[in-house]
C-alpha cells in the first residue's frame, strides 16, 4: 500500500470514527444543496412569475387602452396617448388598419420597420389561424393571445393584437411587451453565482462548524467520561446544565456514576469484610486446631496416670497393693479431669456465643463473694487484703460469666503470691467507663511470658505439675468473657509485684 492510499484510508476512517467530522460534512452537504436549489428554483421561476406579472399588467393595461382610444376621432388625435403608453409601460405600439398599413407610429427606423414587417406576418398568421379555428381546423401557433419571439439580441418579448376602434374606423392594436428586465434579471443571476457560491460554501463551513461543536461536543465529553466508567473511575461528572435531551443523558449518566460508585464502595467494603472474615475464621481455625491439640494432650496426661493406678491396682503389683491410697489418688485425677472438662465445656459456650448480657449485674458484689470464698486461702499463706470497692457498681452482664473471670483472677493471684505479702483490689467508675485492678506483691513475671499468659494450656513454669498451677484455660477463659463484653484487658509486671487490669463501657 502507497503512501498516498495509506493517508486515504486514514482519513475514511477517522471520518467514520469521528462524530464531529461527521457532522460537519452532513450540515455543509445539507446546506449547499438547500442553496443550490433556492438558487435554481429562483433562476427558473423568476422569470417565468415576471413574464406573467408583465402579461397580466399589459393587459389590463391594453383593455383600458382600448376603452380609452374610443374617445378620438383621428389616430393623431390618439397619438399623444398612445406615445404616453409606450413610455409608461416600457411598450412598443403598432396600429393597424384594415388593409393592413401601419397607422401609427408614422415614422419608422430600419429596426422599427423590421418590427412592423414582423408584426405584419403575426398578423397575416393570426388571420389565418382564426379562419382555420372558424372552419374547425387545428388552431395555429400564432392564434391571438400571448406571443414570444426571441430577437437576435436575445430580448424575449411578448405581443398581443386587440380591435380597437377609433372614431368610427375599425383598427388592429398590437402591443409589443419588452421582457429585458427578466432578462437583466437573468444575467444578474449568472453574474453573481461565484459570489454566491463563495458565500455559501463560507457561510456553509462556518455553521458546520458551530453546528458540529454544539452537537458533537456535549456527546464526545459523554462518551469520554463513560470510558472512565467503564475503568471504574468515578470522579469527573458531567457539567449537565443543558434542558434537552442531551443534558438529560449527562444527568442521567451522573446518576449512573454515582449509584455505581456507591455500589461499588459497598461491594469493597462487603469483599474487606469477607476478606477479614475469612482471616479471622483462618487465625480461628488454627486456634481451634492448636487449642484441640492442646486439650488432646492435656487429657492424655491424667488419664494415663488413671489407667496406670487402675491396672497396678487390679493386678496387686508393689505398691498399689495400698489400693485405698491410689484409689484416693484416682480420685483426685479424676476430680482434675472433671474440672478440665467443665472449663472445656464453657469455652465451647462461648465460642458458640451462647453468653447472655441483659441481666443487670452487681459487680462489686460479685467481688466481695470471690473474696469470701477465698479467704481461707489467703488465711493460710497469711496474705493482706487491700480492697477498695464500691458498695455497689451496675453494669449488664452476662453474671455466670463474670463470676468466673473474678473468681480466676484472684485464685491465680493468691496461688501465686509468696507468704505474707499483699493483694490489692480496686473497682470504679470514671464517667462512662468501669476500671478494675488486681495486683499481688512478691512476685514477677518473664517478660518473654507475659505475650502468651492468655493461651490456652499455657503456664509460666513450663511443666505440667498441678501443684505449681492449673489446667491453663483460667486467663484463656478470662480473656474470651472479656471479649464477649467489649473490654480491655492486660496483665503486667508493677513495681512491687503483678498486677491485671481490665476496663469496659458502663453499657
Amino acid at each position: 500500500m502507497t503512501q498516498s492510499e495509506e493517508w486515504d484510508t486514514g482519513l475514511i476512517r477517522k471520518i467514520k470514527n469521528s462524530l464531529s467530522i461527521k457532522i460537519f460534512f452532513v450540515t455543509v452537504f445539507v446546506l449547499c444543496v438547500s442553496s443550490a436549489v433556492t438558487y435554481g428554483c429562483i433562476a427558473f421561476f423568476l422569470p417565468v412569475t415576471y413574464t406573467n406579472e408583465l402579461d397580466q399588467a399589459l393587459q389590463e393595461a391594453s383593455e383600458e387602452l382600448i376603452e380609452t382610444l374610443k374617445s378620438y376621432d383621428t389616430v393623431e388625435q390618439a397619438e399623444t396617448i398612445l406615445s404616453y403608453f409606450e413610455m409608461t409601460y416600457q411598450t412598443q405600439l403598432v396600429l393597424l388598419d384594415k388593409e393592413g398599413n401601419t397607422v401609427y407610429p408614422y415614422a419608422a427606423s430600419e429596426t422599427e420597420q423590421e418590427t412592423v414587417i414582423w408584426t405584419e406576418e403575426a398578423v397575416k398568421r393570426a388571420d389565418t389561424a382564426m379562419e382555420a379555428e372558424e372552419n374547425g381546423e387545428e388552431e395555429d401557433v400564432y392564434a391571438v393571445g400571448i406571443t414570444t419571439q426571441m430577437y437576435e439580441n436575445g430580448t424575449a418579448e411578448t405581443m398581443k393584437q386587440y380591435d380597437a376602434v377609433i372614431g368610427e374606423q375599425q383598427y388592429t392594436l398590437v402591443v409589443i411587451g419588452g421582457m429585458k428586465a427578466v432578462s437583466q434579471a437573468a444575467d444578474i443571476l449568472k453574474r453573481i453565482l461565484p459570489y454566491i457560491v463563495g458565500i455559501v460554501c463560507s457561510m456553509a463551513v462556518f455553521i458546520a462548524f458551530g453546528t458540529s461543536a454544539y452537537l458533537a461536543r456535549p456527546i464526545i465529553e459523554l462518551s469520554r467520561i463513560s470510558k472512565k466508567m467503564a475503568s471504574l473511575d468515578f470522579d469527573e461528572k458531567c457539567q449537565a446544565v443543558r434542558g434537552d435531551e442531551v443534558g438529560i443523558l449527562g444527568r442521567s449518566l451522573n446518576e449512573l456514576s454515582e449509584n455505581l460508585s456507591e455500589t461499588l464502595q459497598n461491594l469493597q467494603k462487603a469483599n474487606e469484610k469477607l476478606k477479614s472474615d475469612m482471616e479471622k475464621e483462618k487465625e480461628l481455625e488454627k486456634k481451634r486446631i492448636a487449642f484441640f491439640s492442646a486439650v488432646s494432650h492435656e487429657l492424655k496426661t491424667p488419664v494415663t496416670i488413671l489407667k496406670g493406678h487402675l491396672g497396678g491396682m487390679i493386678s496387686k503389683i508393689g505398691a498399689y497393693q495400698n489400693q485405698e491410697y491410689y484409689l484416693k489418688r484416682s480420685l483426685e485425677v479424676t476430680d482434675n479431669m472433671e474440672a478440665m472438662i467443665q472449663e472445656l465445656l464453657t469455652i465451647s459456650r462461648m465460642e458458640s456465643g451462647k453468653i447472655r448480657r441483659k441481666k443487670k449485674t452487681d459487680l462489686a458484689e460479685q467481688i466481695r463473694i470471690q473474696l469470701a470464698d477465698t479467704t481461707e486461702l489467703m488465711e493460710e499463706k497469711n496474705l493482706q487484703l487491700l480492697a477498695e470497692i464500691p458498695d455497689h457498681l451496675y453494669r449488664e452482664t452476662d453474671e455466670k460469666m463474670m463470676e468466673k473471670v473474678f473468681r480466676n483472677v484472684i485464685i491465680n493471684a493468691i496461688c501465686y503470691s509468696p507468704e505474707k505479702e499483699t493483694i490489692r483490689i480496686s473497682l470504679k467508675q470514671q464517667k462512662n467507663e468501669i476500671f478494675f485492678r488486681i495486683e499481688n506483691t512478691g512476685v514477677f513475671l518473664p517478660e518473654e511470658a507475659l505475650p502468651h499468659l492468655f493461651e490456652a494450656f499455657y503456664r509460666v513454669d513450663g511443666s505440667r505439675n498441678r501443684a505449681t498451677g492449673g489446667s491453663g484455660l483460667g486467663l484463656y477463659i478470662v480473656k474470651m468473657v472479656l471479649e464477649q463484653h467489649d473490654a480491655d484487658y492486660k496483665m503486667e509486671n508493677s513495681k512491687e509485684g503483678v498486677y491485671f487490669s481490665f476496663s469496659m463501657k458502663t453499657t
